[in-house]
């Protein structure tokens, strides 16, 4: 029995050598973690450079470019040539979302888009041949070392303006007169509006404020997230003023809109210009 065990424990060592063995590599049996290493691959961010390891963990901005290199490689016999992986898991959703494959080993980019997870990143350079190279060995038998990366997307800075000029919030819509509101004098509007998160934060909308009416106005109590479906939202009720709100014309009747938000707690407003329709109709 125990001598049995003994050759079933030989076996599983021979088996475990062939499979790091590859008969494209010069050195067939260059060790399983070849590069894991640190130096053996590198992530450029922001035109930074930095040295990777097995199992190390990096910080980029949401949608930064992360550019992969590998630096240090097997060597391959003239016959064979080397091809250079990337995978991307997603840890929250558990599945692939990215795979890529390239000749080159200088250029395997990627832009992580989520702040609220992990990704495992997978670098891989995998070596082949056409032809049999050793007689003990099939074409691109096990012929690949890899690497695992972990990335954690850093949520960009929260601002009311984002880098290329433009506004945070995007609202559209009109708005129409109601009347005065029984015995209180307050003139209602009705308005339909429709928003759009263009930032990288949550943002919350506060107050919306028609005209140059004073006070905190109305709190439609929407929030904006930065999934691709819950981005926009649309808000139709009533506003008030306690006098006519100031129209002018360009073509048509147009008001102003004051819109108070939040970015993760950063204070925003902003003005909007939108279309209006008087109690006759008018626009």
């Amino acid at each position: 029995m125990k001598i049995t065990f003994l050759v079933i424990i030989s076996y599983l060592f021979a088996q475990l050598s062939i499979a790091q063995r590859c008969g494209c590599f010069v050195d067939e049996n260059a060790s399983a973690d070849y590069l894991q290493p640190s130096g053996r691959t590198t992530a450029t961010i922001n035109f930074n450079v930095m040295v990777l390891s097995h199992g190390i963990e990096i910080m980029p901005e949401i949608n930064q470019p992360v550019v992969f290199k590998f630096v240090d490689t097997p060597s391959v016999k003239p016959s064979c040539k080397n091809s250079y992986h990337i995978e991307v898991y997603d840890e929250t959703e558990r599945r692939v979302i990215y795979a890529f494959a390239s000749a080159s080993p200088d250029n395997l980019p990627y832009s992580f888009p989520k702040s609220d997870r992990a990704y495992t990143v997978k670098l891989r350079v995998q070596a082949s041949s056409r032809t049999p190279i050793d007689p003990g060995l099939i074409a691109n038998q096990v012929c690949y070392r890899e690497m695992v990366v972990i990335v954690r997307p850093k949520s960009k800075p929260c601002d009311c303006i984002i880098n290329n000029g433009k506004n945070t919030l995007v609202a559209t819509g009109s708005i129409s007169y109601r009347g005065l509101q029984g015995l209180s004098n307050q003139h209602q509007y009705s308005a339909d509006i429709y928003f759009v998160n263009k930032s990288d934060c949550i943002l919350k909308i506060e107050s919306i404020t028609i005209g140059k009416a004073m006070g905190s106005g109305v709190n439609p109590d929407i929030k904006l997230a930065t999934n691709d479906g819950s981005r926009e939202a649309r808000f139709q009720g009533t506003l008030t003023s306690p006098t006519l709100v100031s129209t002018f014309k360009e073509g048509m009747m147009l008001v102003n809109v004051t819109i108070k938000y939040n970015l993760d707690g950063k204070p925003c407003s902003q003005n909007f210009v939108m279309a209006f329709t008087d109690s006759n109709g008018k626009k």
